[in-house]
């Protein structure tokens, strides 16, 4: 009897494990690799969407969605979560969004074209443009 109530306990644990991985998010504050980041984001499901904060100082967090119900909603709920590991740590560079599935984000070209987005947030987003867009 107690190794079927263990049973359940596992499988239940697990379940829930798998549910919360369902929240379609990667975590991590400044890894030293922004690019890594980039490439894991790549392999991620369809609907999904990258935001990134960068500091002058050139700390950075992000936020990542993916298998979300639509692109838009991938957009926002990447943007939000940039937004709280921003706030956790302390970061007060607004998070921009990097991409949306495996492009640059349009608008995020353009405004760092026209000079809306700080030079160094625009900086990263061509460093890392090779591992975005790379078959």
């Amino acid at each position: 009897m107690m190794h079927r109530i263990a049973l359940r306990v596992i499988f239940a644990v697990c379940l829930a494990a798998a549910f919360s991985c369902a929240s379609n998010t990667f975590s991590g504050a400044n890894e030293p690799d922004f690019d890594e980041v980039v490439r894991r984001y790549r392999t991620l499901e369809p609907h999904k969407a990258l935001a990134l904060a960068t500091e002058a100082d050139g700390r950075w967090v992000y936020g990542v969605r993916f298998a979300s119900g639509s692109p838009e909603q991938a957009i926002e709920e990447a943007i939000d979560e940039c937004r709280k590991k921003s706030r956790l740590d302390g970061t007060r560079a607004r998070c921009i969004l990097f991409a949306v599935e495996n492009e640059p984000a349009p608008d995020t070209k353009r405004d760092c074209l026209t000079g809306m987005i700080p030079s160094q947030r625009c900086a990263m987003q061509r460093r890392h443009y090779g591992a975005l867009t790379k078959p």
